[in-house]
């Protein structure tokens, strides 16, 4: 199989984030209870969904399924060579969100 870019990825596997209404959190999803519940939910290849407890961006919650291992790494995308993929530099400043991949953990190739 040929590597993909983020937007291939996004295309073929029907990526979509969703968010919550104002004031409200997901406590079920495809019938299940949650043990925890999510403000916003990416469902990929179809069934499969990552959530986070907040609002969060697309992005966020990609590279967050990247990390897991849940969706293979863009083809134009790198680890960050800054924080080594883990988005985390260890700094105080911005509670040690990496600044070059903006905590993503992967930085677009040029």
């Amino acid at each position: 199989m040929k590597n993909l870019t983020k937007s291939e990825i996004i295309e073929s596997r029907n990526i979509a984030l969703e968010i919550a209404p104002e004031g409200q959190k997901f406590n079920m999803l495809m019938g299940k209870e949650l043990k925890k519940r999510v403000k916003s939910v990416l469902w990929y290849g179809g069934n499969k969904w990552i959530g986070a407890g907040g609002i969060v961006s697309l992005d966020f919650l990609f590279f967050s399924a990247v990390k897991k291992g849940y969706i293979d790494i863009p083809s134009d995308y790198n680890t960050c060579s800054k924080c080594s993929g883990t988005g985390n530099v260890g700094y105080q400043v911005d509670n040690g969100t990496c600044w070059k991949c903006n905590g993503f953990g992967y930085i677009k190739t040029k």
